[in-house]
């Protein structure tokens, strides 16, 4: 077998493996899309459970520090009793102002880390319902490619086999021009139709029409520049 007869059976057999893909339908696309999304649910899960803790640490933290001004406040209070003059009296109110102050500040902060930890709690709920939505569309959707899949899973393994092998033993630099072509245009490599190219429809030289049917040589579309065969 020729390399241009090489390049006509691996034509051939993408064609029949992208009519495969074409049955499944935008079942593949939607699973991954899916998957995606599940994945950054469940990092978005992470980063509100790190922040959640954190939120934590620093409640407790407050609290701490809450119950120390407290317990200063209650000490401060019970020496009003023992102060023996006016200036000893205002000095240590100025000092319960402070406590005073402190706790108040604490109580705001700890009021607003308790808002907080309550809306990232909401969050996380309703990640994990949307994860969980999505997890059941990924097995349906994942059920439904399956049984297509089994269909014709045979003839699409032999077909992916018999791919590998004509690679093996074809010109890298043809492979890696016509797998180049296969990602832009959907195909690797076209029949010439008549006279033009079965791409883009040019109207191709005589001289290349003939050289083409020859098979000696590869040859590509002069405008779109995709390899070009003729097709008994």
């Amino acid at each position: 077998m020729t390399a241009i007869n090489n390049l006509i059976s691996l034509a051939s057999i993408d064609e029949e493996i992208k009519e495969i893909e074409s049955s499944r339908g935008d079942l593949p696309s939607r699973i991954k899309k899916l998957e995606m999304e599940k994945d950054q649910g469940e990092i978005k899960i992470e980063e509100l459970n790190s922040e959640l803790s954190n939120f934590e640490k620093k409640h407790v933290e407050l609290q701490r520090n809450k119950d120390d001004f407290q317990i200063s406040l209650d000490k401060y209070k019970d020496q009003l009793y023992l102060v023996k003059n006016n200036k000893e009296y205002d000095a240590l109110n100025n000092e319960i102002d402070v406590v005073k102050k402190n706790l108040f500040d604490i109580t705001e902060e700890l009021s607003s880390i308790s808002e907080n930890k309550d809306n990232i709690n909401e969050e996380i709920k309703l990640s994990k319902s949307n994860i969980d939505e999505k997890k059941a569309m990924l097995d349906k959707y994942s059920s439904q490619l399956n049984n297509l899949m089994s269909e014709n899973e045979k003839e699409y393994n032999n077909l992916n086999l018999k791919r590998k092998q004509l690679l093996e033993s074809m010109d890298k630099s043809i492979v890696q021009r016509y797998n180049l072509m296969l990602s832009a245009k959907g195909c690797g490599a076209s029949s010439v139709i008549g006279d033009a190219c079965g791409v883009c429809y040019t109207t191709l030289p005589t001289q290349l029409v003939t050289e083409i049917k020859q098979k000696l040589e590869f040859k590509y579309c002069p405008s779109c520049t995709i390899l070009l065969y003729f097709e008994e």
